[in-house]
């Protein structure tokens, strides 16, 4: 991948890298004769009620009629309104947080800082490790126990994140994709030369993803195990 790819060593995993993972509308009144008074016209919550208080009954028209014979005009028959914005926005949560790349996970980036990517409310738990490059671990909500870790480096940010779960690339690659639909879908695929990942179907591979950050793959059998977002230059594994 010449610049694109700027590791080939071992990479030391940062722990937990592994194999990841709507109403119906009521409709009121009906066919049968109306009652001889009603409650109250139907409103929904927190509508105002007509000053003309309650209504009389009348029959409801024939499909001929234009208005009842009483002259009076009907209320309209209450229904529930569907909360406006509230499926479509849960499904916009749900394909944010399901979707690796390729800057990122939702508005957390490659290259924030620690503070940046706490103040995204998508990261949690975050530590430092023993060692020289005063790196340090955190993990993507809802993450559990296995996969989602975040490594932040205090030079360059967030260089790392971990795919979990369902997650998948835009290009819908995920756990379990085969290496050639990975070649497929990133024609500038590259194996390491060290764990001859081609050759074997086994190890680690690279993509580009965008500016400096890396897809991270790594392969068993000639299937996705790991996924991950990897800036080209991190400095806080091997």
């Amino acid at each position: 991948m010449g610049d694109r790819v700027m590791r080939r060593v071992m990479w030391r995993r940062p722990a937990g890298w592994g194999v990841g993972l709507i109403a119906g509308v009521g409709l009121l009144g009906g066919c049968a004769a109306a009652p001889e008074h009603l409650d109250g016209p139907a409103v929904p919550v927190g509508a105002t009620v007509p000053a003309s208080g309650r209504p009389s009954a009348t029959k409801m028209p024939s499909a001929s009629a234009s208005a009842p014979a009483s002259g009076r005009t009907r209320s309209p028959e209450a229904t529930s309104t569907p909360r406006a914005g509230v499926s479509s926005s849960r499904s916009a949560v749900r394909a944010v947080s399901q979707v690796i790349g390729p800057t990122g996970i939702g508005s957390l980036k490659i290259g924030m800082t620690v503070n940046q990517a706490k103040a995204t409310g998508l990261i949690t738990g975050y530590t430092t490790y023993d060692g020289p490059e005063g790196c340090g671990n955190s993990r993507l909500k809802g993450a559990g126990s296995s996969g989602g870790e975040i490594t932040h480096s205090p030079r360059l940010g967030v260089v790392a994140i971990q795919a979990y779960g369902k997650m998948h690339t835009p290009e819908g690659i995920g756990f379990g994709s085969t290496m050639d639909q990975v070649r497929s879908a990133y024609p500038d695929f590259e194996g390491s030369d060290v764990d001859e990942t081609e050759r074997f179907g086994d190890g680690r591979a690279w993509a580009h993803a965008s500016g400096k950050v890396n897809y991270r793959f790594t392969f068993d059998n000639d299937k996705v195990i790991e996924l991950g977002l990897e800036h080209q230059n991190q400095d806080c594994y091997e």
